[in-house]
């Protein structure tokens, strides 16, 4: 019988690493606006994304599958303001 082996997160290390016992903020809101369009907002107050992040080219999956997501299923967009930690607006 095989059995397979899965890590455990420390989670009191991914708390110290997300600034959640720092008093770190997560931000999430759906709203429609008045032109029919959807708006998503994730964000937070971290440390933010370095400006030289580009999610068009980033290689990780996560950040394709968004990309592909937003802009070839839904014909949205993708804003980043990094002016207070990071937050992405997903416009569609």
């Amino acid at each position: 019988m095989l059995r397979k082996r899965y890590d455990r997160i420390n989670l009191s290390e991914v708390e110290e690493k997300n600034a959640v016992d720092k008093g770190g903020e997560i931000v999430i809101h759906f709203s429609k606006n008045d032109d029919d369009n959807y708006l998503l907002i994730i964000g937070d107050n971290g440390v933010g994304v370095p400006e030289s992040f580009d999610f068009k080219s980033a290689k990780s999956l996560g950040i394709s599958l968004v990309h592909t997501l937003v802009y070839r299923q839904l014909k949205g967009e993708i804003e980043i303001d990094r002016s207070c930690g990071t937050e992405f607006k997903i416009i569609f």
